[in-house]
């Protein structure tokens, strides 16, 4: 008897954590758009050049979790009706600074030119 209860809980348990819902709560989205990157030089000695793109597991959950944020969907929204179009997440850059937010390079493509668009991402 006491075999069968241990099986009928930890089923249960199971069963909940499988079928049960998501956290309906979201938190807050610490995301800001930045808007476009203008081309421009850099100064000699300004340290762009130290900065090196994120790759790997951690640059695919910071663009995953920016993807699924609603000022990232407004903004493509926003640039895709001007026929502005979104390359794909595999072209988006991330460079992770110390003690500075993650910021985001998304292209999007127009007429066949390239223009970067900056996110800031402050995380969870």
């Amino acid at each position: 008897m006491k075999k069968i209860l241990t099986l009928l809980c930890t089923s249960l348990i199971v069963l909940l954590m499988l079928v049960g819902p998501g956290n309906p709560v979201q938190a807050a989205q610490n995301v800001v758009f930045l808007g476009p990157v203008p081309d421009f030089e850099h100064p000699p000695g300004c340290g762009c050049e130290d900065l090196k793109p994120l790759t790997g597991s951690e640059r695919n959950k910071i663009v995953s979790d920016l993807l699924k944020t609603d000022v990232f969907k407004g903004a493509r929204k926003d640039l895709m009706s001007q026929g502005i179009k979104w390359n794909g997440a595999n072209t988006v850059e991330v460079i992770k600074v110390d003690g500075a937010p993650v910021l985001v390079g998304i292209p999007f493509t127009k007429d066949g030119n390239i223009k970067f668009y900056a996110f800031v991402f402050l995380g969870n």
